[in-house]
Formats: C-alpha cells, structure tokens, sequence
C-alpha cells in the first residue's frame, strides 16, 4: 500500500497478509530541497522511509512495518549529466540509494560497503527531481552532491 503527491516523499506499507483491522495511515513528509553542487550536514534519526522495491529490515532499525530510519532529499536537476552523492559519516551502518522520479532506484548501495565512505552516482533528466536517500543506524553524516 503506498501514497504520493507532488512536493511530498511517498510513504509505503508492506504487508503479507493485510489484517482487516489495520491502520493505514500514510505520512507524507513535505521534500527537503537540497541543490546539485551542495554539501548538507544531517542525521539518520526520526524519519522512517519506504519505497517501491524497499523497506526491509535493516540492522533492526525499523518501525515495525518494515521501514528503516532514514533521512532523505528532494534534489531538482537542472540539466541532464550524473548525479553523484558523496557521504562522510563517524559510523557507516546505513544504506544508500538515488531514487527516480517514478518511485524506482536509480542506484543503491548496501552496507557494508566494499571499500571507503559510499560514492554513489546514478544518469538524471533535466527537469525531474531524484530523492537520495540514506537508511540504517542513526548517525550524523555529511552528504556533499556533485552534478556532471
């Protein structure tokens, strides 16, 4: 069961079997706007996210119906290239994504990572807005965006 609407991150319930009792309530957090070529400081902390193709435990973090801790951004892309998202963090127990417009990864990155801080890139449209996302352990990171 999901929702969205423009301006907004969508919100996801994963069920096996939907017991006819239960809440569905949906959140829609309003999208925090962050700008190719800037570096944010944040914390993996009170938001929860889910997406098409996610929302699985990770690290045990979840609220109960699956969805992680998280914190994402709404980035506007204003002319075609890659979009990449470079992450410094004291602990890196979380995951990485860049998710499209339509609600699928553009590219994801599962902790435990190969080697180093996670790099991640993914094509992007002029004109369309990509979430990148980050999911796991609560941390302090900072996320810096490079569009190419």
């Amino acid at each position: 069961m999901g929702a969205s609407n423009a301006g907004y991150f969508a919100d996801f319930k994963w069920w096996l079997n939907f017991p006819n009792d239960a809440d569905l309530n949906l959140r829609l957090d309003p999208w925090v706007h962050l700008s190719p070529g800037s570096t944010v400081r944040a914390r993996i902390g009170d938001a929860f996210c889910a997406g098409l193709g996610y929302g699985g435990i990770v690290n045990g973090t979840t609220d109960g119906m699956g969805r992680p801790r998280c914190q994402r951004f709404a980035v506007a892309i204003p002319r075609s290239g890659t979009l990449e998202a470079t992450i410094s963090a004291a602990l890196y127990e979380f995951d990485v994504d860049i998710v499209k417009p339509d609600g699928t990864f553009a590219a994801y990155i599962g902790y435990p990572y190969r080697s180093g801080p996670p790099v991640i890139s993914a094509p992007v449209t002029a004109g369309s807005v990509h979430e990148i996302r980050l999911a796991g352990t609560p941390t302090d990171f900072e996320l810096r965006t490079t569009l190419r």
